[in-house]
């Protein structure tokens, strides 16, 4: 079963939403949880797949990421412009993806994934992805535990944009 909390905030308003988005580990859950929201005017943009797109199933290559995340926020701005209901499905770790989507939409919801770092690890071993256990390691060393990643830190970000 997914277990997931919506951020305290933006739960009564996350289905009427223009943009909303995910934050947490590979592996976490986030896509699983797209997939389920996904419907008739609902799309789910994923980093991954414009990878997948873009440099095949290579490894994660750290010099196209701003290419890649230059194609992900322009078709989520069009996506918007034809009045979809958008989830950006990606890690969003980073203070820079969170401003990069609230200067796209200061209202966008999120959902924070705290899944245990070890049910991640294990995810990808058991999806056959054991070369993103380091990955996931590091994201999770970078980020103090995802501690910092916090409803209180994500509303802070989004002050600057409203």
């Amino acid at each position: 079963m997914l277990t997931f909390s919506l951020s305290k905030s933006l739960s009564d308003n996350w289905f009427q939403n223009k943009l909303n988005f995910t934050i947490g580990l590979p592996q976490c859950g986030k896509s699983t949880f797209a997939q389920e929201w996904k419907d008739t005017n609902r799309v789910v943009v994923n980093g991954d797949n414009f990878r997948l797109a873009g440099y095949g199933p290579q490894p994660y290559n750290e010099n196209s990421e701003g290419l890649i995340a230059s194609c992900v926020f322009i078709t989520i701005k069009a996506l918007i412009l034809e009045d979809y209901q958008v989830l950006y499905d990606e890690t969003n770790t980073s203070e820079w993806s969170i401003r990069k989507i609230f200067s796209i939409e200061p209202k966008a919801g999120y959902v924070i994934f705290d899944t245990f770092l070890a049910t991640c690890i294990g995810r990808a071993k058991k999806s056959n992805h054991p070369q993103m256990s380091e990955f996931i390691k590091s994201i999770h060393r970078i980020h103090n535990n995802m501690k910092k990643i916090n409803v209180d830190y994500i509303e802070n970000i989004r002050k600057d944009y409203l």
